[in-house]
């Protein structure tokens, strides 16, 4: 791997960090999302935080160094129609309507955790060469469908 792809796959890692404080507003800390609202500004509401995110994991897909780009881009899409439904971006609010009606994704606050879990290991898989593509359709869109659909069908978690 040479050292611009290197460089643009720690760029990548930096846009999921990125997305990691936007927790905060999904778990509705009311200390953290005040520090987040009045201090940072505009810097620290989701909207701003899931663009920058993607935009930096963009680069990472067109510039960066995978043996494998295809875990990669589906951890890209099903993570960001996701965290789309939690940040209201404008330009996907049919999804997010669409997500109202849906019972699979009816709470924001689930996509948001069921999208990182899914950018987090289509951006692990992408350093793996030889990952099966049943095993790719499993852990990135078969268990997280799963997962969101017990988790809002069963009341497990509170409302």
């Amino acid at each position: 791997m040479e050292r611009h792809e290197r460089l643009f796959n720690v760029i990548g890692w930096i846009g999921f960090l990125v997305l990691v404080p936007i927790a905060f507003h999904a778990l509705e800390h009311a200390a953290a999302m005040e520090l987040m609202n009045e201090k940072l500004g505009f810097a620290g509401r989701p909207l701003f935080l899931t663009s920058l995110g993607f935009g930096l994991i963009v680069l990472r897909i067109l510039f960066g160094g995978e043996r494998s780009m295809l875990p990669l881009v589906i951890g890209f899409a099903v993570g960001f129609l996701l965290l789309s439904t939690f940040a209201r971006l404008g330009f996907m609010g049919w999804f997010a309507r669409l997500g109202e009606t849906v019972i699979l994704v009816r709470r924001p606050q689930l996509n948001y955790f069921a999208g990182m879990g899914v950018l987090f290991l289509g951006m692990v898989f992408s350093y793996f060469q030889r990952v099966g593509f049943l095993l790719q359709l499993l852990a990135l869109l078969v268990l997280p469908a799963a997962v969101l659909l017990v988790l809002n069908v069963l009341p497990v978690l509170p409302a």
